[in-house]
C-alpha cells in the first residue's frame, strides 16, 4: 500500500471588495495595454500571479519557503495601490515618490551607519588576524590557536571555559624549554 502526502489545499481568494468578474474586467481592460504583462514590467515579483501560469501561480501562493516573497509582493502592491487611488494626477505621484524616497534614502544611510559602528570592533579583530596570517609570508600555520572570547568571558571565574582553555593550550605548547615549532 503506496502511502501519499497530504497536499495543501489550494483555493484562489479575491480580496471582498472586488468580484471575480470585476477582477477579469480589469485584466480585460489591460489588455489594450498589453494585459497582464504590463503589470509584471511595472511590478518586480508579479509574474507569479500571472492567471495564465496556474501552476507558477499556485506554487507561488502555497509554497511555505515562497512566504517571504508572498509578503514582499503583497506590500509592493500595498504600495502602488495606496499610490494610485491617492493621487489624482501624474505629477502628484511623482512628487510623492521622490518625497518617500529621500525619507527612504535617510534611513537607509543611518541604518547603514548604525551598522557599521556595530561591527567596528568586529571588523578591526578581523584585519588584525588577516594581518597577522598576510605577515607570517606562510601558506599554512599549524601552530595557532584561536581563541574568540570576549575580555568577559576570559575573566569570568564562575565559567572558567575559556581560562582553562587558554592554560591547557600554554602548558601544552609552551611549557617547555624547546619553543623551536612555535611561532613567534
Amino acid at each position: 500500500e503506496q502511502e501519499t502526502l497530504a497536499q495543501p489545499v489550494y483555493q484562489e481568494k479575491v480580496a471582498d471588495s472586488y468580484s471575480k468578474e470585476t477582477l477579469d474586467g480589469a485584466i480585460s481592460a489591460l489588455s489594450r495595454y498589453g494585459g497582464f504583462s504590463f503589470l509584471e514590467t511595472a511590478i518586480d515579483g508579479l509574474q507569479n500571479l500571472n492567471p495564465e501560469r496556474k501552476a507558477r501561480k499556485k506554487m507561488f501562493l502555497v509554497e511555505e519557503q515562497k512566504e517571504g516573497e508572498r509578503q514582499a509582493l503583497a506590500h509592493k502592491i500595498d504600495l502602488w495601490l495606496e499610490l494610485l487611488t491617492e493621487n489624482k494626477d501624474i505629477p502628484e505621484m511623482v512628487q510623492k515618490c521622490q518625497t518617500q524616497t529621500s525619507v527612504v534614502s535617510a534611513l537607509l544611510a543611518k541604518n547603514q551607519l548604525t551598522a557599521v559602528e556595530a561591527v567596528r570592533d568586529l571588523e578591526t579583530s578581523y584585519r588584525a588576524v588577516q594581518l597577522f596570517y598576510k605577515n607570517t609570508e606562510s601558506d599554512k600555520l599549524t601552530n595557532v590557536t584561536i581563541v574568540n572570547a570576549s575580555p568577559e568571558q576570559l575573566t569570568d571565574l564562575d565559567n572558567s571555559r575559556f581560562i582553562d582553555f587558554v592554560a591547557d593550550e600554554l602548558k601544552q605548547n609552551y611549557d617547555r624549554l624547546d619553543l623551536r615549532t612555535n611561532y613567534s
